[in-house]
This record gives structure tokens, C-alpha cells and sequence, in this order.
């Protein structure tokens, strides 16, 4: 399987969160198939879709997400499939998580190298080889730390231009 082909479904109730985690997926290469705001239509969707991944916020409103992993895995057990369900939580405890059926977690604020990592890892993907230290030149380090102090320049200009500036 490749990115692309990846059914990933969001269970998360909050717009903002909804929008950051699409975009964190989009930027990975990924697309959403779908998206739920409550446990009770996540169970529903999960359940009448095949999704390769499924994000799980804990804190739902209704139904919480552990409650829901909870059910999705009493019918899973019943039809002989099992569907990878990853926690999103704001806390560091992933005992509930793994209590509840959860096949892993993630903790919020989820930076894009963490959720690439778990998506590589329950999706089998294949990783990307690391380059020895050694082989990397100093140069692109340099070249690299210019671009970004130009890009820095240009934004502070930009954001003085809006009105945005502190300065002004």
C-alpha cells in the first residue's frame, strides 16, 4: 500500500483540530476519508466502511472515544476484522487508551514527524533510510540557513506591510 491509498477517518469534535489534522495528513500525503465529530457516528462509520487507520480523539461529546473504540471492537471481534484505531488525547496517560481497544496513541499537540511515524509503523509502510551524518555536507546547511533568514526578511516586511508588525 501506498499514502494515497490509505483510508485514514477522523474522529475529533473540534473544527480547528479537524482542519490542523487534515492539513498535517495532506502535507504527509494522505488524504481523509472521512470525518466525525461524536462517538456514536464514528461506531456507525467505522463499522459500515474499511478504513486503514482510524484517529480517535478521546474527549468526544455523546459517546467518548474510549467507549467508542470500545464497541467497534466488540463487533470487529464478532466479523473476525480489526480495524488500527489510534488515541488522540491531550494527556500523557496511554493506559486508557490501550484499555479500551486502542491499538496505539498519540498525544496532542501531535507534531507531523510523530504522526508520520505512526502511520508508517500501522500501516506498514515502507520507512525512508536515514543518511549517515558523515555524507551530509556542511554546504546545503549554510545554503539552507540563508534561504530561511531571506524567507524571515520577506515576512517580516510582509507582516509590516498587513499592519501585522509589533513594531508599528
Amino acid at each position: 500500500m501506498n499514502k494515497k491509498d490509505a483510508l485514514i477517518f477522523l474522529v475529533e469534535d473540534e473544527p480547528t483540530l479537524q482542519y490542523v489534522f487534515r492539513r498535517q495528513l495532506d502535507r504527509l500525503g494522505y488524504k481523509v476519508a472521512g470525518v466525525s465529530g461524536d462517538g456514536r457516528s464514528a461506531v456507525e462509520n467505522v463499522l459500515q466502511n474499511q478504513y486503514h487507520v482510524v484517529f480517535m480523539d478521546v474527549r468526544l461529546p455523546g459517546m467518548d472515544g474510549l467507549t467508542a473504540t470500545r464497541r467497534i471492537r466488540e463487533v470487529e471481534a464478532q466479523k473476525g476484522v480489526r480495524t488500527s484505531i489510534l488515541g488522540l488525547t491531550a494527556f500523557a496517560d496511554q493506559k486508557p487508551c490501550l484499555d479500551a481497544g486502542m491499538d496505539d496513541f498519540l498525544q496532542k499537540p501531535v507534531l507531523l514527524e510523530e504522526m508520520d511515524a505512526i502511520l508508517t509503523k500501522w500501516l506498514d509502510l515502507p520507512q525512508v533510510e536515514s543518511v549517515p551524518l558523515e555524507k551530509i555536507s556542511l554546504g546545503h546547511f549554510v545554503e539552507t540557513g540563508d534561504r530561511l533568514k531571506n524567507i524571515q526578511q520577506k515576512l517580516a516586511a510582509l507582516r509590516k506591510q498587513a499592519g501585522l508588525s509589533k513594531e508599528g
